[in-house]
């Protein structure tokens, strides 16, 4: 008996627990950002979708980087892993992205100072703080052509989206959710 009461108290406290949480991040586009020419290496990505943590730098009016004064938790972080023949991660090339390299593009409008809608992780500034294994950037490119790289965007609250190219970016990044359409019926 007592079995079943604490079952059931446990199944309440899950769904409680579930009616709290926030929701979670959703990964519509990532794109690559890069100079014309063969050898270019790539600059940045884009990372479009909602319920974004917010980054630790923001754009201001002025299209210039500052501090993200508006982030209260412990931001996002983005990984970008490599994927072999199998999609399976390539040891010990892991690059981790901490919210202090991530630009919010786009807060979302319904909770500016608690999601966004768009991200910018600079891969040159990455690279230049020596956080990427050697040779790293050169291959961003090639291995994102061929469809061989992961993208995981983590919330402070450890909810987590992941990107592997296996849904192609044809839907473009919304600037604002379309309008409720009502039913005929009403």
């Amino acid at each position: 008996m007592r079995v079943e009461a604490f079952s059931i108290v446990g199944r309440y406290s899950y769904i409680g627990g579930k009616a709290v949480r926030k929701p979670g991040p959703n990964i519509n586009q990532v794109v690559l950002h890069k100079p014309e020419g063969d050898n270019a290496l790539p600059e940045h990505i884009t990372i479009a979708g909602t319920h974004f943590s917010l980054g630790g730098k923001i754009l201001n009016s002025e299209e210039k980087e500052e501090v993200n004064t508006q982030i209260s938790d412990a931001g996002v972080i983005v990984q970008i892993d490599y994927l072999d023949d199998s999609q399976n991660e390539i040891q010990k090339m892991r690059v981790e992205a901490k919210k202090d390299d991530i630009v919010t593009l786009a807060t979302d409008p319904d909770s500016p100072k608690e999601f966004c809608r768009k991200l910018k992780v600079d891969l040159e500034k990455l690279e230049n703080q020596k956080i990427m294994p050697d040779k790293w950037r050169e291959n961003f490119s090639k291995n994102y052509d061929n469809k061989k790289v992961k993208i995981t965007v983590i919330n402070a609250d450890g909810q987590r989206a992941v990107w592997d190219d296996s849904i192609p970016n044809i839907t473009p990044p919304r600037d604002s959710t379309p309008p409720l359409v009502s039913s005929v019926n009403e």
